[in-house]
C-alpha cells in the first residue's frame, strides 16, 4: 500500500485479507455450480444468489454504519461465505441423485477452517511485518520439507468422503 497510494488510504489494507477469502470462497462457489449446470439443476443458483445478495445488503447495512467501510470486506467474505455453503449442500444433493462422488468434506472444511483462521492472524500481523514475513518464510519451508507428505494427503482426502 506505501507504494501504491497516498498515507490517507493505507489503513486499507485490513481490508485484504477478507477480500482475498471472499475470492477463495467465490472460486469454490464457482466450482460447486459445475454439477447443478451439468445436470441442468440450475434454478438454486438463482435462490442461493437471491439470499446471498439480501445478506450482503443488510449486513451491509448493519456494520458499515457500525464499523465503517472496513465491515464490507468482512461483510463481503461473509457472502461469498453463504454462496458457497449453499452450493456444496446442492451441488452434493444433485450428485447423490445422479449417483456421482466428487466432493471431499474433509478437503472442503480443511480450507475453510485454514482460510478462517488466516484472517485475523494477517490482520493481527499487519503491524508487525518481520514476524509476519518470518512466519510466511516458515511456511513456505514448511510446505517444501514436507511436500511429499502434504501431496499424499490431499490425495487421500480428495479421494475419499
Amino acid at each position: 500500500m506505501m507504494l501504491l497510494a497516498p498515507e490517507e488510504y493505507w489503513e486499507s489494507i485490513y481490508i485484504i485479507p477478507p477480500i482475498a477469502c471472499s475470492i477463495i470462497f467465490s472460486v469454490m462457489y464457482s466450482f460447486f455450480t459445475i454439477p447443478e449446470f451439468f445436470y441442468d439443476a440450475n434454478k438454486f443458483s438463482m435462490i442461493a444468489s437471491g439470499f446471498a445478495a439480501i445478506f450482503n445488503l443488510v449486513s451491509n447495512y448493519i456494520f458499515i454504519g457500525l464499523y465503517g467501510y472496513l465491515a464490507a470486506g468482512f461483510t463481503t467474505m461473509g457472502c461469498h461465505m453463504i454462496m458457497a455453503i449453499l452450493h456444496y449442500c446442492y451441488a452434493k444433493r444433485v450428485m447423490n441423485r445422479n449417483g456421482v462422488e466428487f466432493f471431499s468434506k474433509k478437503f472442503i472444511i480443511l480450507v475453510y477452517a485454514a482460510v478462517i483462521i488466516v484472517i485475523p492472524v494477517f490482520c493481527v500481523l499487519y503491524d508487525y511485518p518481520y514476524i509476519r514475513y518470518g512466519l510466511a518464510l516458515l511456511f513456505v519451508i514448511g510446505l517444501f520439507v514436507y511436500r511429499d507428505s502434504i501431496f499424499n494427503s490431499l490425495k487421500t482426502i480428495t479421494n475419499k468422503k
